[in-house]
């Protein structure tokens, strides 16, 4: 740390603490600034089922959910299509309400982690507003229907769009740098009209999103770019003043504390002492490298390890396949001015502010991708690698500095509310810390699948996107007793399928009703009479959960799907249907618990002791299954793969020889399977994906 003011007072009062939905209708990326103030506690533990209130699978996206009024925006990608669509859930259930693709007529390059679907969507609280780089700005009511779109790209940039739009009022901002014809631009929210334009084309590429910031009675648009944080008239889009000292690519966004900005930013190459990437001057270069003596120096021409050769690209800029003494020297510019820092900014008057309202510096721990926040006079910032700090924002002091259980790169900015601190890394750990200067590790939870999106805190509940689905989390009020549902569970759209005391709408397979009573609330299949008990409905797609226990060696399953109840001369009635194998003696393979039974094998074990209780969450989505164990993932396979009987998609065997899974049906009855030995189930609830039941 390096004070420049000693007199910089730690008084705070934060901007943006709000929960996800503003009292003023608006909503997009970063609008909290990260911080939430919430009067319900949040919950710590994710792996505990009671805390998940619903899981809807998502098509893959890195934009952050935007949540309004009774919707959920994100955008996606399908790697398949090749479309870039708009989804629109509900906010209550998850449930999708609709889905519009993008008119684009290409994709757009991107980093090798980067995603098309990168920027998070806006709202007014009657319009949506989506950017993908691919295409431009479309705007939607919250039925669906386009009102007014904007093409803009794709853009001269081999790693993509990653900047989101927001709102001030009537007013649409996006920022633009890239290679070439970067700007600043400000559409009409109602029609998509420009307001005004403003170019930035001294700036070389990065990828922040704007902030709209207040003070002293004015808004102003905050951009952070390359090497320089600039501050914008909202109205005209006149250059306010600016701050020198950023990194030569940027991706964060500042945090704002009262009359303070903290901006940290970080790149290769940027570090203030120690290993920095230069370029030597032209005259230089040319000299010693320009082997056919035209004055301009092609790729071929530099040498291995050159830090232009790797990023030739983007100094290129007329795309020539040579590079000319002005390329040169703008990008050697940029190499010479990128510090990796964070600067505490108290900004006032006009001009370059650099060497006059800097009041400290700190160059350790910073991040690349997360952006920092302020929560109670503390400010937090997570380094790739899992290193996550806390200062003293009013002097910069370093309170904690330690590594997270989550390792690997952060893509996604950390989140504060009820006291805590909600950190996600790339590969998909979540580390919850206490909010406090010297900060605890309070639990972890690993999703097995990886998380780019920023978590929402939305009126209480949890929002995490991950590459595969959007989880909604939240603190039950109170312990929910067995065979009930909760408060959240009915709003989200779960079903009780027993109730702990009878056997209403369960028979057996053989339509009779079962030879053993309820035991202790929960349903024993075993010398029930037949080969399973069934629930009564026949059920497409949906998402069941319920808790089992086995007895020892026991050996069933769950099965699903499960159509005609008629067994194939010489079959079981289970050979209709599909299973989620339960089995006391396996703990991995294609009959261990949690495996789709004989065709997707459970790589890991999840479960707890013989006689202890455990947690299944099946979901059935169209052609796509998965099997959650106490709350990790264990199995998955998509049946239009299947397509060859008795044969798995990467050719081996499999013992269903007569079965071609994609033409199995896709509704059908659930049934607990007998199979010789105790076993209870209790808890059992289904959540339709659709009107599925008949």
């Amino acid at each position: 740390m390096r004070p420049i003011y000693s007199w910089c007072t730690a008084i705070i009062v934060l901007y943006g603490s709000t929960d996800s939905t503003a009292a003023d209708g608006e909503s997009y990326f970063r609008r909290a600034g990260g911080v939430y103030q919430t009067g319900q506690s949040l919950p710590i533990d994710l792996k505990k089922s009671a805390n998940l209130v619903w899981r809807q699978p998502l098509e893959s996206g890195h934009s952050t959910p935007c949540v309004i009024g009774q919707h959920i925006f994100v955008t996606t990608f399908s790697s398949e299509s090749k479309e870039l669509a708009t989804v629109a859930m509900d906010r209550k259930t998850g449930k999708l309400l609709w889905r519009q693709v993008a008119p684009t007529k290409e994709i757009e390059a991107v980093h090798p982690v980067g995603n098309p679907a990168t920027a998070s969507a806006a709202s007014d609280g009657e319009r949506v507003f989506v950017f993908f780089g691919s295409y431009g700005v479309l705007c939607y009511d919250f039925a669906g229907h386009l009102l007014w779109k904007k093409a803009m790209g794709p853009f001269q940039d081999e790693f993509g769009a990653g900047s989101s739009p927001i709102l001030f009022g009537n007013r649409l901002i996006l920022n633009q740098d890239h290679d070439t014809n970067n700007y600043l631009v400000v559409l009409d929210a109602h029609t998509g009209k420009e307001i005004w334009k403003v170019a930035r084309n001294d700036f070389t590429r990065s990828y922040a999103t704007p902030l709209i910031w207040k003070t002293r009675g004015q808004a102003q648009i905050l951009v952070p770019g390359s090497t320089r944080l600039t501050a914008y008239e909202v109205e005209t889009g006149k250059r306010i003043w600016w701050v020198d000292g950023l990194a030569r690519i940027v991706n964060t966004i500042p945090a704002v504390s009262g009359d303070m900005l903290y901006m940290a930013s970080w790149s290769p190459g940027g570090e203030v002492q120690g290993d920095r990437i230069a370029m030597e001057p032209w005259k230089e270069a040319l000299a010693k490298l320009d082997g056919n003596k035209d004055g301009r120096l092609r790729r071929d021409e530099l040498p291995n390890g050159s830090p232009v050769n790797s990023r030739f690209f983007r100094i290129d800029l007329d795309q020539n396949g040579a590079l000319n003494q002005q390329e040169w020297e703008k990008h050697a510019e940029v190499f010479a001015r990128s510090r990796n820092q964070i600067l505490a900014i108290r900004p006032s008057g006009k001009g370059n502010l650099t060497e006059t309202h800097v009041l400290w510096k700190y160059a350790r721990g910073i991040p690349y991708v997360a952006s920092p926040l302020v929560h109670n006079n503390v400010l937090y910032m997570v380094k790739d690698g899992g290193i996550l700090s806390s200062l003293d924002a009013g002097t910069g002091d370093v309170l904690r500095q330690a590594r997270l259980r989550g390792r690997g790169n952060y893509y996604a900015s950390p989140v504060a509310a009820d006291g805590k601190l909600y950190v996600a890394s790339e590969r998909g750990v979540i580390t919850i810390v206490s909010a406090t200067g010297k900060w605890q590790i309070l639990a972890s939870h690993d999703f097995g699948e990886g998380i780019y999106a920023t978590p929402v805190i939305d009126q209480g509940r949890l929002l995490v996107r991950t590459e595969k689905a959007l989880y909604c989390y939240a603190q039950p009020s109170s312990q929910t007793p067995d065979n009930q549902l909760s408060a959240a569970e009915r709003e989200a759209g779960w079903l009780l399928l027993f109730d702990g005391k009878s056997l209403a709408n369960w028979q057996t397979s053989d339509l009779q009703p079962s030879q053993t009573p309820v035991q202790d609330g929960a349903i024993n299949p075993h010398q029930c009479g037949a080969y399973m008990m069934i629930h009564k409905q026949v059920w497409r797609d949906f998402q069941l959960q319920l808790d089992y226990k086995v007895s020892e060696k026991c050996n069933s399953g769950i099965f699903f799907r499960t159509f005609p109840l008629t067994p194939k001369p010489g079959r079981d009635v289970g050979y209709n249907g599909l299973e989620v194998a339960i089995d006391d003696g396996q703990q991995t393979g294609y009959h261990a618990t949690g495996a789709i039974y004989d065709l997707v094998p459970a790589q890991q074990d999840f479960t707890h002791p013989t006689g202890q209780w455990n947690h299944i969450l099946l979901t059935c989505n169209k052609s796509h299954v998965s099997v959650e164990i106490n709350g990790q993932l264990v199995s998955k396979l998509d049946l239009n793969q299947w397509t060859q009987a008795g044969t798995r998609p990467d050719g081996s065997d499999h013992k269903f020889r007569d079965i071609v899974f994609k033409d199995h049906p896709r509704q059908g009855y659930i049934g607990l399977q007998d199979h010789g030995a105790p076993v209870w189930f209790k808890n059992i609830k289904l959540r339709p994906l659709k009107n599925t039941s008949k």
